[in-house]
């Protein structure tokens, strides 16, 4: 099985080395928690996000409208009931997009504490082979090499 370590370079955690699937799965969920992050953090994506879910709420707002001002002319209570629910949901979905770039700064959040949490389990240890990496200085661009396999791995928390 290959782990990436924190420079991109691909290691062999399966025949050399003894290591836990459920390390391994700990590894690639992290991996992905920071792709959200980079993917979330995104103005781009708030925007689009936010957007998007303003031009859905128009259709059900308009024809919720239409058929609130033309109630006069309606007369059963399963109609009544529809225009209700059109109008209730077009008021919903405008404001989830209002309150969208603040919903994204709480996922954004929750992503970071997950991403500290798995950090912090592997702090200080090479997420190859388990070596204790503890002592070892960071080079220049924050990784500490793993004398044992050569991972490069940012040990340190709040690294990036």
């Amino acid at each position: 099985m290959k782990i990436e370590d924190d420079r991109g370079v691909r290691h062999d955690g399966g025949k050399k080395f003894v290591r836990s699937a459920l390390a391994i799965r700990d590894v690639d969920r992290m991996r992905m928690v920071e792709k959200r992050i980079e993917q979330k953090s995104k103005k781009s994506t708030v925007v689009s996000e936010t957007v998007c879910m303003l031009l859905l709420s128009v259709p059900f707002l308009g024809v919720g409208g239409v058929l609130v001002f033309n109630l006069s002319s309606v007369r059963s209570l399963p109609t009544l009931i529809f225009i209700a629910m059109i109008a209730v949901l077009g008021v919903m979905i405008l404001f989830a997009a209002l309150t969208r770039p603040k919903t994204i700064r709480r996922e954004l959040a929750k992503l970071n504490r997950e991403l500290e949490v798995f950090r912090n389990q592997f702090l200080g240890t090479c997420r190859v082979c388990e070596y204790d990496l503890g002592g070892l200085l960071p080079e220049s661009d924050g990784c500490v090499v793993c004398p044992e396999c050569g991972g490069a791995w940012r040990i340190q928390p709040g690294c990036d």
